[in-house]
């Protein structure tokens, strides 16, 4: 395989895991450059209505009515600048924030021998969050593994230096993990989520579409049961007052792997999130470049959803 061949190669493989960029960072915050001047900071169209599917709509979850306290440390969108004060509906909700107090494998063996059950949501975010850069390690080396030694040795000698150099960085915060981590991982965050964990809810769809990518992709069925979950925990998430949520369903309807983009949907979410956060400067923002990223037909589509989405998130 010739140098060329190679590149093509690993391109598209890159692009097959793609997708899990969309996560995601739903989870994270995330970087809608088309609609702001900043540059982004970080990698985690609107119809309420979930994707048609043979298969029976999993039931909305129980989300808990208690509110959130709001933490000042819940990562920050790439907007312009928030105003000082900024004027925020009484009804939002901010997801607590995540801080990752150990490796991936301590965390991991807190929660191996215990029965998990709400009480531990906190751990199980603080574990998908640890394992997000051994994720990053193991795609790393799967893409040297594509790389055959004897007819392109420079590329696979460099693809290996990369992959051996991802594994030492990662190798503090990851630990040894067993080969089930991953897996177990993403069936406490199902188990949580099902019953009611905003977090585990918001953290569903990026934890279980990247990291079970392979499995999901090769059965329609269980692609199409994942995409009706995950857009019936953002929309209860978003019912209850989550701001965030919308970032995360903006994500989805920009993504092609989920279908036709749909512009006025990604703007109607960003713009409502905009607005429920009190962030001016952005709204002024996003209202200025409707033109450019919207077209004429869907324009008003766009101005009606983000109000109805206000009256659902906020009350406003």
């Amino acid at each position: 395989m010739s140098s060329l061949d190679h590149a093509k190669h690993l391109k598209d493989f890159c692009l097959d895991w793609r997708v899990a960029a969309c996560a995601f960072t739903i989870a994270t915050g995330i970087a809608f450059f088309v609609f702001t001047d900043s540059s982004p900071q970080e990698p985690p169209s609107v119809s309420t209505a979930l994707p048609p599917s043979s298969m029976p709509e999993p039931p909305v979850p129980a989300v808990p009515a208690q509110a959130l306290a709001p933490s000042p440390s819940v990562p920050s969108r790439s907007f312009p600048a928030e105003p000082s004060v900024p004027v925020v509906p009484k009804r939002v909700k901010a997801f607590p924030s995540v801080v990752v107090d150990a490796s991936a494998e301590v965390l991991y063996n807190r929660l191996a021998h215990v029965e998990i059950t709400l009480d531990h949501a906190g751990e199980v975010a603080k574990l998908n969050r640890a394992l997000e850069p051994c994720w990053t390690a193991y795609i790393y080396e799967r893409m040297a593994l594509l790389v055959p030694p004897d007819s392109d040795p420079k590329g696979h000698a460099m693809a290996q230096r990369l992959a051996r150099e991802q594994r030492a960085s990662v190798r503090p915060a990851c630990g040894a993990l067993p080969k089930d981590a991953y897996v177990k991982a993403d069936e406490w965050t199902a188990r949580l989520a099902a019953q009611g964990d905003p977090q585990s809810m918001k953290d569903y769809g990026v934890a279980y579409w990247t990291r079970d990518l392979e499995h999901v992709m090769d059965d329609p069925e269980r692609l199409a049961e994942f995409r009706r979950t995950t857009l019936t925990y953002l929309n209860a998430l978003i019912d209850q007052g989550y701001a965030d949520a919308m970032i995360s369903m903006a994500s989805i309807r920009q993504n092609s792997t989920w279908g036709e983009p749909r512009p006025a949907e990604v703007w109607a979410y960003i713009y409502a999130d905009a607005k429920a956060s009190g962030n001016v400067s952005s709204q002024a923002n996003l209202l200025e470049r409707m033109d450019q990223m919207v077209p004429p037909e869907g324009r008003q589509q766009a101005r009606d959803m983000a109000q109805e989405l206000l009256r659902r998130c906020c009350g406003g």
